[in-house]
């Protein structure tokens, strides 16, 4: 009798072990859902684009990553890699509104800003589409807005920017989480190649991140933009309790 209580005492700390664990994994996972501080936006370093495969570049950076949105500006809706990127809406006045668009730029479509071939006929077309800024737009840097985030989510952007014309060969510039760029920025790079930047974030409570793009040529504001993939980065910590307590729940289960 005091073998088979305590055989079931034994059940029910096993029991509440494995419930424990889911409970904390959701409590975990739920607070992504919550609102959290800004977080500064990690920038990677510049890469230069050779091939479709290039776009493979968050996930391969954050496995569990899962696709969001894409975007392209300039080209029109696209497939590149797999990936379906949608026409990007580009406003030439400063950042509102909750609607994923260019800020302070214009539009253009212009085989010269990717003469070359990666292969994927969609990367081409996206990398020969463009939001342009120059400091006939605007006294404030070319912004783009990604809407429709999770607060408290974490996230990762591939930046995309190409211009390979000529009178391009000596522009430059950079990534950064503020307009005033006191805050975290990329390298500076030669958009005379196209070239991708990641760059991680946790969403803020607003819903939305703003990226500027920096001249660091010191011509004013001469950048350009071709598009963005946006994916989400599932928090480890979160998934590894929930997936403890599921797996000891179906143990037990199956025990029983």
């Amino acid at each position: 009798m005091a073998i088979r209580k305590k055989f079931e005492n034994s059940r029910c700390y096993a029991c509440s072990c494995a419930w424990c664990f889911l409970a904390c994994g959701l409590l975990a996972f739920s607070s992504l859902n919550n609102p959290a501080s800004a977080a500064t936006v990690s920038f990677g370093n510049s890469v230069v684009i050779t091939a479709g495969a290039d776009l493979d570049a968050p996930a391969t950076a954050y496995p569990s990553a899962v696709l969001v949105q894409a975007v392209n500006f300039g080209s029109g809706a696209q497939t590149a890699n797999g990936i379906n990127f949608a026409d990007g809406v580009i406003n030439g006045g400063d950042p509102s509104g909750t609607t994923t668009s260019m800020f302070r730029a214009g539009s253009e479509n212009n085989g010269g800003l990717f003469p070359g071939d990666t292969g994927d006929a969609g990367l081409n077309s996206i990398l020969q589409g463009q939001a342009w800024a120059n400091s006939g737009n605007s006294s404030k840097p070319e912004t783009l807005r990604i809407c429709d985030l999770i607060p408290g989510q974490a996230y990762v952007a591939q930046l995309l920017a190409s211009d390979g014309r000529s009178g391009s060969a000596d522009r430059t510039q950079r990534y950064n989480d503020a307009d005033d760029y006191s805050g975290s920025q990329s390298d500076s790079f030669s958009v005379q190649m196209p070239t991708y930047v990641l760059a991680s974030f946790t969403a803020d409570a607003n819903g939305y991140q703003d990226i500027f793009i920096e001249d660091t040529r010191g011509s004013g504001w001469d950048t350009t933009f071709a598009g963005f993939a946006l994916y989400s980065v599932p928090e480890p910590a979160a998934l590894s309790m929930l997936t403890i307590g599921m797996l000891s729940l179906l143990v037990r289960r199956k025990r029983h």
